[in-house]
């Protein structure tokens, strides 16, 4: 599947962003772009908060 179009682009991942693109992506004729700058910490490692 590719798309030349978006019809949303949500700017931040987190959980506004998340929620934002949730909500409209449930629409099934409209498209949903989530894009997200985590940081680096390495290849194929995520950092994990402390409890």
């Amino acid at each position: 599947m590719e798309y030349d179009e978006a019809g949303y682009v949500v700017v931040g991942g987190g959980s506004a962003g998340s929620v934002v693109a949730a909500l409209l992506s449930g629409d099934p004729a409209g498209t949903v772009v989530l894009v997200e700058d985590g940081a680096v910490t390495g290849p194929g490692t995520m950092g994990v908060p402390s409890a």
